[in-house]
């Protein structure tokens, strides 16, 4: 298993994935999740990282409502691939060493 894979830190923005890491025994790698994610009951306490679509902002104001998701420097996203209606798309490109 590579580094990435092993000691990756994953924010799952979806229910699933975070059930899905969970159940892979690898709970312990999540550092952040959606305000949907509630099950097992274990990923409650990690900080929510998404709030429902919002309708209107601008990008200054859109940036600064994913600023929390950024901060927790996530090597992995778990999401679904098409993103609509605001939903987050990008954490950033920063490169990390």
């Amino acid at each position: 298993m590579s580094r990435i894979v092993r000691d990756a830190r994953v924010v799952s923005l979806l229910p699933a994935a975070s059930e899905i890491v969970c159940a892979l025994g690898r709970g312990d790698r999540l550092v952040g999740r959606s305000h949907e994610c509630d099950y097992p009951e274990s990923v409650r306490s990690l900080p929510v990282c998404t709030r429902a679509r919002f309708r209107d902002g601008s990008s200054r104001e859109i940036d600064d409502r994913v600023a929390d998701l950024r901060a927790l420097i996530p090597d992995l996203l778990a999401t679904l691939p098409a993103a609509k209606h605001g939903e987050v798309t990008s954490v950033g490109s920063e490169q990390r060493a």
